[in-house]
């Protein structure tokens, strides 16, 4: 059984101290001489005993010790740079010397005479002649020689002499010709993309708006160029044998052949003279271009490459060449507007006349009469006057 606990009595606070009240000062009267204001001072009692007089400020010595040791270390490290500045002056000012040094040098404007003297006598002549001679054709005519020589004699301490000549004689001769590069200009209007322009395939009877118009799988440019038909299907179908389609023209006094579309006029341009021929479109649409084909004489019987290159200084490396449809290899201006052909006898030159056009008409057209030219064997001429010389009796 639990009982209630009792009640817990308030504990008594312990006493606490009282703090002590000051006691104001009270003034002493002291005894001053007539006519004086009395003058009142703390008594000692209230004076503290821990006071004492205050002493003037003096600076404290650390202060001191501290500046004299910055000085001093700022002087040892003066003099330490001094030093290192010192060695290192005279280190870089101390010469190598090594086997080969000369001590004396004579500098002149051509020459160069170093000699020294040594212990034993070696006598060393190096000879070096180079000579470098640029031979450059250019557009100017320069001729630029540059003669240097330079001779050094070297004796050393060991008495050796070098003697080393160089001559050096360099030659540029330029010959710098300014060439007119005459740049043909653009295809006219190809709607097709099949490689004859709109005007060409009135020409050649095909549709502007078809690149295929036989539907043989060949374009119809690529089968003018080829030789072929581009209206007939068959293999067959070659441009010499469509009457519908082209002419043949033949120089006999020139020995060559060639094809040029049916509605064109083929003629010599002076009466009697076959040596040029002038083949223009019946259309007066084509601005005045035509084709012309001449001809010149080749005596020295040059290929029609050699003849082009002898001709035109060009680099055989950058000309352009083709095959006819007989299998004679010509080639073509730098501006392909103009072919080349060659006989024994003879050079053709077959040339796209566009004047001023800002545009070809017929530019494939032009590469199927270049293909088609066709070099023959001279004919005979006869004698046709008959003398005849009766005897009298």
């Amino acid at each position: 059984m639990d009982f209630p606990s009792p009640p817990q009595q308030p504990q008594p606070l312990p006493p606490q101290p009282v703090q002590p009240q000051p006691v104001p000062p009270q003034p002493v009267q002291i005894p001053v001489q007539s006519h004086d204001e009395p003058v009142y001072t703390m008594p000692d009692k209230f004076i503290p005993a821990n006071q004492s007089a205050v002493s003037p400020t003096k600076r404290p010595k650390k202060t001191l010790t501290i500046v004299l040791i910055i000085v001093i270390v700022l002087a040892v490290l003066g003099i330490i740079g001094g030093v290192v500045f010192y060695v290192l002056r005279v280190m870089n000012n101390t010469p190598v010397v090594t086997d080969a040094q000369n001590a004396v040098v004579v500098n002149t404007n051509n020459s160069t005479v170093v000699a020294n003297v040594n212990a034993n006598e070696n006598d060393n002549d190096n000879v070096n002649n180079n000579e470098n001679a640029n031979l450059n054709e250019d557009v100017n005519a320069n001729l630029n020689v540059n003669d240097n020589t330079n001779a050094t004699v070297n004796k050393n301490v060991n008495l050796n002499e070098n003697a080393n000549l160089n001559a050096n004689a360099n030659v540029n001769e330029n010959d710098n010709t300014n060439k007119t590069v005459v740049v043909a200009p653009v295809p006219s209007k190809d709607t097709d993309e099949d490689s004859l322009t709109n005007e060409e395939e009135k020409i050649w009877g095909t549709k502007a708006d078809l690149p295929d118009t036989d539907s043989d799988g060949y374009a119809d440019g690529v089968e003018i160029m080829a030789g072929y038909d581009p209206t007939n299907a068959t293999s067959a179908g070659r441009l010499a044998d469509s009457v519908a389609l082209v002419s043949t023209f033949a120089n006999d006094d020139y020995n060559y052949t060639l094809l040029y579309p049916k509605n064109w006029l083929a003629e010599s341009s002076a009466e009697a003279d076959y040596s040029e021929i002038l083949i223009t479109p019946s259309s007066l649409d084509l601005a005045g271009q035509f084709i012309s084909v001449t001809v010149i004489p080749n005596p020295t019987g040059f290929t029609a490459v050699d003849w082009f290159v002898d001709t035109t200084e060009v680099d055989e490396s950058t000309i352009v060449t083709f095959a006819t449809f007989a299998d004679a290899i010509g080639v073509f201006s730098t501006d392909g507007t103009t072919a080349y052909l060659a006989s024994s006898d003879y050079i053709y030159a077959i040339s796209y006349r566009f004047g001023n056009s800002p545009e070809l008409y017929f530019p494939t057209t032009f590469q199927m009469v270049v293909k088609s030219l066709v070099l023959t064997e001279p004919k005979k001429r006869t004698n046709t006057n008959d003398n005849t010389n009766a005897a009298s009796d």
